[in-house]
């Protein structure tokens, strides 16, 4: 028996959005570390990519 989602809900996956930003924010912070300032714009636009699917980070 497989689950049905409701029709009004048709927010993807966070998984499956943002993945250009995610990994730039992800290699930025890899390269650098997680208190390097110069990751803030990668951080940035991906928290505001998610902010438009509706994703509060």
């Amino acid at each position: 028996m497989s689950e049905h989602k409701p029709a009004t809900e048709s927010k993807p996956k966070p998984c499956c959005v943002c993945k250009t930003e995610k990994s730039a924010r992800d290699e930025c912070l890899l390269i650098n570390g997680i208190d390097s300032p110069k990751c803030e714009t990668l951080i940035s636009s991906y928290k505001t990519c998610m902010k438009g699917f509706g994703f509060e980070i």
